[in-house]
């Protein structure tokens, strides 16, 4: 008899993948060097990706949200609760701002849950 799993462990392995192909494209993106037509491409791949994924779309200034500034990076980070604006939505979670549009003051992100922890988080003690 096969065990059934739950719908927390399905949703947490599914954005354990969107952040498994976030990684990929991230490492494909680090070894072009320069601005080619290729990485332009895997940027609009990424994007694609996570529009497909569901993650959010937003206009943003780095500076008030914390998002990070080249194309293709991001920023792990967990939104407040009494958060407003375009991260409303998210209040609460662990989620994951992709780059994928630049901009000289306000930027494109992607966003949407992930399973990473926030880098100035303290790792998660077990009891």
């Amino acid at each position: 008899m096969k065990k059934s799993r739950s719908i927390e462990s399905i949703i947490y392995d599914y954005h354990r993948a969107i952040d498994d192909l976030i990684d990929d494209y991230q490492r494909r993106l680090a070894k072009i060097p320069t601005w080619t037509n290729e990485k332009r491409q895997l940027v609009r791949e990424l994007d694609d990706s996570l529009k497909k994924a569901e993650f959010g779309y937003y206009h943003g200034n780095p500076a008030d949200c914390g998002g990070p500034t080249g194309l293709g990076n991001d920023t792990v980070l967990v939104v407040p609760p009494k958060k407003r604006g375009y991260l409303q939505y998210y209040r609460g979670q662990t989620v994951r701002l992709v780059c994928v549009e630049p901009g000289r003051y306000k930027r494109t992100y992607r966003v949407g849950p992930t399973t990473k922890t926030p880098p100035n988080e303290p790792p998660v003690q077990s009891p």
